[in-house]
């Protein structure tokens, strides 16, 4: 349910730019990836701690496990494979996975994951694991 109403806010706010209210958020601060599938897919927070549950570096976690069906590891999955176009493994992809950044209940800032240099806003996820730890996320 939780996950559910996560997935209809950030629908909400990516479409029609809509800010909620600090009071109204479901969801923590932080960074988390999103599928440009039309569905906006949650595909896992954006954090460095491999124990999270909801890691997409956790090997063991529903975001972060190559065996995931929603993880961008399973390189049989529509999310992790090379040849997907919602991969942020193709270097040829346009619609990549979307990073939003969460502060007070809004999105205050979005970027790409992505290989494709090509792609404004584009961070690339051979890095992003280092860049996050360096950071203390």
């Amino acid at each position: 349910m939780k996950r559910r109403a996560l997935i209809i806010m950030v629908m909400s706010m990516l479409l029609l730019a809509i800010t909620v209210p600090a009071s109204a958020a479901t969801i923590a601060d932080g960074l988390y990836l999103f599928a440009d599938d039309n569905k906006y897919t949650y595909l896992g927070k954006l954090t460095s701690n491999t124990y999270d549950a909801d890691s997409i570096y956790n090997p063991y976690g529903l975001h972060g496990s190559k065996y995931a069906a929603e993880s961008i590891f399973n390189q049989y999955s529509i999310y992790g494979s090379s040849y997907s176009v919602y991969s942020p493994f193709n270097r040829y992809t346009v619609t990549p996975p979307i990073i939003a950044h969460f502060s007070n209940g809004s999105i205050v800032s979005t970027y790409r994951l992505t290989i494709n240099p090509n792609v404004p806003g584009a961070i690339s996820p051979v890095y992003l694991f280092e860049v996050l730890k360096a950071n203390g996320i």
